[in-house]
């Protein structure tokens, strides 16, 4: 009775203190997030040294979009509603390098055959935008939508590889998050990669494991007493 007692309780409080790691691990990620954010803009004219250390800056830079060559990344939810990350190559100016910039969010059509019509300015253009990590591959069986087909290419994940190849285009190891005051975009609210399951929520899932162990071990106590 005794060791099984011991062994819920630790299981539970293991699991609070796992909760309470978790949410370390995402203030981390909050916090280098505000801090990055509120630095000066950076012109980004191409490759860089340190793609690591320019997460999360804010970058201005000016090219052309590589028009009717527009990536759709499935799966992306915005309250509540299913649809597509618009992912565009930026020519920059320099001449060599290209940027994939993320445009924002636009809703399914009326079936997953009906994939939205993309429209993308011909200009030269500066955006503003946030410097980030492509997103994390997922485990998928097949081509993953990188096949050769129509544009937009509906994908399932961001491959930069596969898209040089797909584009022909020398793509930096990035994607900009396109600043919501930005012109040429969707619906846009970014948030840390990562970071979607907050700090303050992980706290208080580790508050309620803590919780059932403490309502437990009282409940044994008195189950106890009234045996005795």
């Amino acid at each position: 009775m005794l060791f099984g007692v011991i062994a819920v309780t630790g299981l539970l409080v293991a699991l609070g203190m796992w909760q309470l790691s978790r949410a370390a691990e995402k203030q981390v990620l909050d916090d280098r997030f505000e801090a990055r954010a509120k630095l000066a803009p950076m012109v980004l004219e191409g490759s860089v040294s340190d793609y690591a250390a320019l997460r999360y800056r804010q970058s201005r830079l000016t090219g052309r979009f590589a028009t009717n060559t527009n990536f759709l990344l499935d799966n992306r939810i915005h309250r509540g509603t299913a649809g597509y990350h618009v992912l565009t190559p930026l020519l920059l100016a320099n001449g060599k390098d290209a940027v994939l910039v993320n445009r924002g969010w636009v809703g399914v059509g009326a079936s997953r055959e009906d994939v939205p019509t993309i429209t993308t300015t011909a200009d030269e253009i500066t955006l503003r935008g946030m410097i980030s990590s492509p997103p994390a591959e997922v485990m998928l069986l097949g081509p993953g939508g990188y096949q050769a087909g129509n544009w937009p290419r509906v994908i399932q994940y961001v491959d930069i590889n596969r898209m040089e190849q797909a584009t022909g285009l020398n793509l930096l190891p990035l994607v900009v998050l396109l600043h919501p005051d930005s012109t040429s975009g969707f619906i846009r609210h970014w948030q840390p990669v990562g970071s979607s399951m907050g700090a303050a929520r992980h706290r208080a899932y580790a508050i309620q494991w803590f919780s059932l162990a403490a309502i437990f071990l009282l409940l044994c106590f008195l189950a106890a007493r009234r045996s005795s």
